[in-house]
């Protein structure tokens, strides 16, 4: 149980977090970057007790995130599909964090 209030705890951070402004714009992108991956991860593990969560849909959105991180590493750059995909993963992980958390 206090392993799930530690979890419940880093996605309620996580969820109300933001980031330094003083940072350089790339240091900022890589941060929202894992900022992004520690929640689907800590959603994975809070879901582990639930059947009604895809938690293989999790892991493939987690790889998404991970490939366009890299993809931002290499090349510098995102397309504008890029950071909408992005955006629409972080709103529903943000989304079922909230479900998990009140769960």
């Amino acid at each position: 149980m206090e392993n799930r209030n530690n979890i419940i705890k880093a996605v309620t951070e996580l969820i109300n977090s933001s980031t330094d402004k003083e940072l350089s714009l790339s240091k900022i992108t890589i941060a929202k970057f894992d900022h992004v991956l520690s929640l689907i991860s800590c959603n994975i593990k809070l879901s582990s007790d639930h059947n009604n969560f895809d938690k293989n849909e999790f892991r493939i959105d987690k790889s998404t995130v991970f490939n366009y991180k890299m993809k931002y590493s290499t090349t510098g750059n995102l397309s504008h599909i890029d950071i909408s995909d992005l955006n629409k993963i972080h709103q529903k992980h943000k989304k079922i964090a909230k479900l998990l958390v009140k769960g």
